[in-house]
């Protein structure tokens, strides 16, 4: 009797946890996804460093052409703004100090193709750069040209930013 008390208790207890209402559950708030063109130029400005640069030219071979930069040349900035609008400029070494010249090189920018490709307006022209990868932390750009025979030279970029 005293087992078949246990066994009705214990199924009572069973079917009253079981009619517990369960408090709601709270959704996750859900991770905004950043835009590529905030990957590049963050909310306002974003600069990077160029930490690589390789070029495979004709029949495949491929050469590391950032070993052929000056020191001066390694440490430029390259920044892109949230107007679309970027400026390369001298890091802390200037290859002509004396200069006074802090931009190298002035543009703007525009992602194309669903994000697949940026664009540089230069005045007289530009250049469309296919994007490889890219993250917050690294953006890969490759540059390929034709070249006589259907055969491809293409230079690939990869800046961390800074």
């Amino acid at each position: 009797m005293v087992r078949e008390s246990t066994v009705y208790l214990f199924a009572a207890a069973l079917l009253f946890s079981a009619c517990k209402k369960d408090e709601p559950v709270k959704p996750e708030p859900a991770a905004t996804e950043i835009s590529a063109q905030e990957k590049i130029s963050g909310n306002a400005s974003k600069s990077w460093v160029l930490t690589s640069w390789t070029t495979k030219e004709q029949f495949g071979v491929i050469t590391n052409s950032y070993l052929t930069l000056d020191s001066c040349e390694m440490d430029d900035e390259y920044t892109f703004y949230a107007n679309k609008t970027f400026l390369r400029t001298d890091g802390k070494l200037a290859c002509n100090p004396g200069s006074n010249t802090i931009h190298l090189s002035a543009a703007t920018w525009e992602l194309q193709k669903n994000n697949t490709e940026l664009k540089f307006n230069t005045f007289g022209g530009g250049s469309v750069f296919k994007i490889k990868s890219l993250s917050n932390t690294t953006l890969v750009l490759n540059l390929p040209l034709l070249i006589l025979d259907n055969d491809t030279i293409s230079t690939t970029y990869t800046f961390t930013a800074k």
